[in-house]
C-alpha cells in the first residue's frame, strides 16, 4: 500500500519547522530580542541577539593588560543570565552572513551573524533531502527485487 505524502511525519515536521523559522524571521524585523550569559567568574560572556532578520552570537573573553588571563576581579557584573525583548524597527530584510574577530589588549571579541534566509535555506534543503530519501526508501520497499 502506497502512503501519501500528507500522511508523513517528515512532511509535517518540515512544514512546522519552516513555519517557525518564517515566524521568527518576521518577528526579528519587529522586535529586538537579547539573551546574555556570563561565566560565574566573569571572564567570558555570551550574547545572542535576534534583530534585523538575523541571529547574532557574540563571545567576549577578557584578559588583563599584560595579555595573561585575568585571575581576580570579574569584568562582567550582575546576574549570570539575562533575557530582554523590546519593540524595534528593522533596517534590512536580507542581511549578509558575517564573521568578526577582534583582538584587543584586554578582550577577545568574536561574533557570527547568521541571517534567517540562510537558516530557512538550510532547513528547506535538509527537509527536501529527507523527503527524497523517504521516497527512495519507500520505492525500494514496494519494488520486488529480482
Amino acid at each position: 500500500m502506497k502512503q501519501r505524502i500528507h500522511r508523513s511525519v517528515t512532511f509535517w515536521s518540515g512544514l512546522f519547522v519552516m513555519g517557525f523559522v518564517c515566524w521568527a524571521w518576521r518577528d526579528s524585523t519587529k522586535h529586538y530580542t537579547d539573551w546574555f550569559h556570563r561565566s560565574p567568574r566573569g571572564r567570558q560572556g555570551w550574547t545572542v541577539e535576534v534583530f534585523n532578520g538575523a541571529i547574532t552570537v557574540n563571545h567576549r573573553y577578557f584578559h588583563d593588560i599584560s595579555g595573561a588571563l585575568t585571575s581576580g576581579t570579574p569584568r562582567f557584573t550582575g546576574s549570570t543570565g539575562k533575557f530582554e525583548r523590546e519593540a524595534a524597527r528593522a533596517t534590512e530584510w536580507l542581511p549578509r552572513p558575517e564573521w568578526t574577530r577582534r583582538d584587543y589588549p584586554t578582550v577577545e571579541f568574536r561574533s557570527a551573524k547568521i541571517p534567517y534566509w540562510l537558516v530557512l535555506l538550510a532547513v528547506a534543503l535538509s527537509w527536501m533531502g529527507l523527503l527524497v530519501w523517504r521516497a527512495r526508501r519507500r520505492r525500494r520497499m514496494v519494488t520486488p527485487t529480482p
